[in-house]
């Protein structure tokens, strides 16, 4: 009776801990996350894989995530969550055979969230250029409620507007932002990217950079990002592959603290930091302004056959100003 109290006591404390380091996570503070999942997986808590790999994924390190993660399903081959971001981030790094069989064994198991699996299976689909493939896959998706509310029909969009569908695509868009709350500004960026693409692919690039910059303003948006990359690519000899930290002032408080600062990481193509800096203010608050300066910068090697702009960002870690120490 003893060792059973106490073994539901560890699953409670497990599981509780498990949701501190994804909240963590939600605000991009890494290494207090990444010091949970270590603790997770001393008591063999196989979410300790799981935040592992989410640690290493928010900071862009896809190889990293998934030499976690392999290792996770194989230690517990029966977490169907494991899989179903195996799934995701063989997807990311362009492995979809290996990734729709992640995805074929989250769906097998017992408890799995099949909504989700099926949204990102979906989702690797679209990428591999298997539009049909994707589009029935996503028939058998249900949003319910929470974020598939909008990632769902911003799917779909993408991939109508990829079968030139491009009305059909525009429709499932203004239907999604007329569905959700004004305050969901996560919903918003993901639509309104959605819808920027399929503009720009029907050929309307005003509307479409509009949207693309709304989009992005809002959070990071790869299909936002990629309108402002392709409106109008452009590529130089001198271009450079930049990994760049900034920072800045906050211009709006942050649970309940008002002097608020944030650092931020950037993945880009660009000739020099100066340029960088052009393509990188559009995707702050234009309140930030002035405050916007370069923490450290990486440069990655050549990039003369990519187009300039952002790839991808980071989300904000937010600091005291005074002191540096993050804002929970």
């Amino acid at each position: 009776m003893e060792s059973a109290m106490f073994d539901a006591w560890k699953r409670r404390r497990a599981a509780h801990r498990y949701s501190e380091a994804m909240r963590l996570i939600n605000k991009s503070d890494y290494a207090r996350a990444k010091s949970i999942g270590e603790e997770l997986l001393r008591i063999q808590f196989s979410g300790g894989w799981e935040v592992l790999a989410l640690v290493e994924r928010g900071q862009g390190n896809m190889g990293a995530a998934l030499r976690v993660l392999q290792e996770g399903v194989e230690c517990v081959p029966s977490v169907w969550s494991l899989w179903k971001l195996l799934g995701d981030t063989l997807s990311d790094l362009k492995r979809f055979d290996e990734a729709f069989s992640a995805y074929q064994n989250a769906i097998s198991l017992g408890g799995a969230d099949e909504a989700s699996v099926r949204y990102n299976w979906a989702l690797a689909l679209a990428r591999a250029g298997k539009a049909d493939e994707a589009l029935d896959q996503l028939r058998w998706t249900h949003a319910g409620s929470g974020p598939l509310q909008w990632r769902i029909p911003a799917l779909v969009a993408s991939v109508l507007g990829d079968l030139r569908r491009f009305d059909e695509a525009i429709a499932a868009c203004s239907a999604a932002l007329a569905a959700i709350s004004d305050e969901n500004g996560e919903g918003h960026a993901q639509l309104l990217g959605a819808k920027a693409r399929v503009l720009l692919l029907k050929g309307d690039s005003a509307d479409a950079r509009a949207m693309a910059l709304e989009a992005v303003s809002k959070r990071f948006v790869a299909e936002g990002a990629w309108v402002l990359r392709e409106i109008a690519p452009l590529r130089s000899l001198a271009a450079k592959s930049w990994r760049i930290i900034v920072k800045g002032r906050w211009p709006r408080p942050v649970d309940g603290e008002t002097a608020v600062g944030f650092f931020r990481t950037f993945e880009l193509v660009a000739d020099e930091p100066d340029e960088a800096m052009t393509y990188i203010r559009p995707f702050e608050p234009l309140q930030a302004g002035d405050s916007l300066k370069v923490e450290s910068i990486e440069c990655r090697g050549p990039a003369a056959d990519q187009p300039k702009g952002v790839y991808w960002a980071s989300g904000h870690i937010f600091h005291r100003r005074d002191d540096d120490s993050p804002v929970h």
